[in-house]
């Protein structure tokens, strides 16, 4: 049986979106574990540091020793700055089920470099809500979104303003992201 242009083109349509739905599901589900490995990995090194007595020369050459064998082991995504900041992850995030997984590695890598644990919610929280990108993430910590809407007295017009300046640009395809290419040649 011979398919007609219409019937061809309304077929390749539906395999098409099929694909992209599978591709995005993907990239969703690869995130989430990457996410769920990170926040373990910082579980581990958190517990080792306990069990040591948390001394910061035991810190230092724990990231050290990790940082050599791991990124020889599974790649340069375990240098010191990336076993710090899954250490971070995890002690920022201690219940597992406070990360959100919409958000990618890239993301956290921008939050966790505050000292401040509501800063962190905080941007964890807009970035979720608002569907930022990593560059828009960025643009509104350097722009002290947080500390603006601390110290004002019309926090709905600090926001209006955040949101009047987002990029037009979409997020990009996860799969795009330098960290997740990264873990998938672990």
């Amino acid at each position: 049986m011979e398919l007609q242009t219409s019937q061809l083109t309304t077929f390749l349509d539906q395999i098409g979106n099929a694909l992209t739905t599978g591709k995005q599901k993907a990239a969703q589900e690869l995130n989430a574990t990457i996410l769920k490995t990170y926040w373990e990995i910082g579980k581990h090194i958190v517990e080792c540091e306990q069990k040591e007595g948390e001394k910061a020369e035991v810190g230092t050459a724990l990231y050290s020793a990790l940082a050599s064998e791991l990124s020889h082991a599974f790649g340069k995504v375990f240098d010191g700055d990336n076993i710090s900041a899954m250490r971070m992850l995890y002690f920022s995030f201690q219940m597992n089920g406070a990360l959100s997984f919409k958000l990618t590695w890239s993301h956290y890598l921008e939050i966790l470099k505050s000292n401040s644990s509501l800063e962190i919610g905080f941007y964890t929280l807009q970035a979720e809500m608002e569907g930022w990108s990593v560059e828009e993430l960025k643009r509104q910590i350097n722009n002290k979104l947080f500390e603006r809407l601390s110290q004002s007295n019309d926090k709905l017009a600090v926001l209006q303003e955040a949101s009047n300046g987002l990029m037009a640009k979409q997020t990009e395809n996860s799969f795009q992201d330098k960290n997740v290419r990264a873990f998938m040649e672990i």
